[in-house]
């Protein structure tokens, strides 16, 4: 990450520094003329502030090139924005349910250059809404999602693997990763779609197996066959 100015010099998201009264590493604030390599780069970063200042954020508006139809234009936006009308009327049983949109023009607006680099072209700082503690941040989609790495996935097999119950393994997985915030439900998503994904993948290990003794095993052939 850079910045277009003449005296432009690299940025990294988390500056190790501290401050006095805290001992948890600040995040930089973005500004408009910063430079990411990448719409992921892009992402993270915004995503990484967000955790630290207070909210969760999402994909929002993009704009296409007219002669390629490339994505040359995208916004990231704090996900209180818009406005969610609510169809509880009268005498409806429905349930009123809690607004979670309320107009928030929080948002950070980046363009591809021409050295097809990806520049911020826009940023609103002020929220329209109270901001939650970094803990409480962390419930935010945006944030809560360590239990989709393919590396986290494999750790839970392998925990399940060990005799392991869901909650069990979310407590192990969250006590090892401060930023994580992964339920025992997420835990137990991942090991019925693993389980039902394998149920294929065990039925021909099976059929290999019975194979390779029955070319193997003159015993197994004349038992088998007569």
């Amino acid at each position: 990450m850079t910045s277009e100015s003449s005296n432009s010099k690299s940025m990294d998201v988390v500056v190790a520094e501290t401050n006095a009264d805290s001992t948890e590493p600040s995040v930089k604030e973005p500004y408009v003329s910063l430079v990411f390599e990448s719409v992921d780069e892009a992402y993270w970063f915004y995503n990484s502030y967000a955790l630290n200042i207070g909210f969760g954020i999402k994909k929002g508006s993009t704009s296409k090139s007219f002669s390629s139809g490339d994505v040359i234009a995208r916004r990231f936006e704090c996900n209180k924005s818009g406005l969610k009308t609510s169809k509880v009327g009268e005498g409806s049983s429905t349930r009123a349910h809690r607004l979670t949109r309320v107009n928030c023009k929080a948002k950070l607006d980046i363009r591809k250059n021409k050295d097809d680099k990806w520049v911020v072209t826009g940023f609103i700082k002020e929220h329209n809404h109270e901001l939650d503690t970094p803990r409480k941040a962390k419930r935010h989609r945006s944030h809560n999602v360590l239990h989709k790495d393919k590396e986290v996935k494999k750790l839970m097999d392998q925990l399940y693997s060990a005799g392991m119950g869901p909650a069990k393994i979310a407590r192990i997985l969250n006590e090892t990763n401060c930023n994580s915030s992964i339920s025992a439900n997420q835990v137990s998503v991942h090991l019925s779609e693993h389980r039902k994904n394998n149920i294929g993948n065990e039925g021909k290990h099976l059929v290999e197996h019975v194979l390779e003794i029955r070319d193997s095993n003159g015993d197994f052939k004349k038992d088998y066959y007569e």
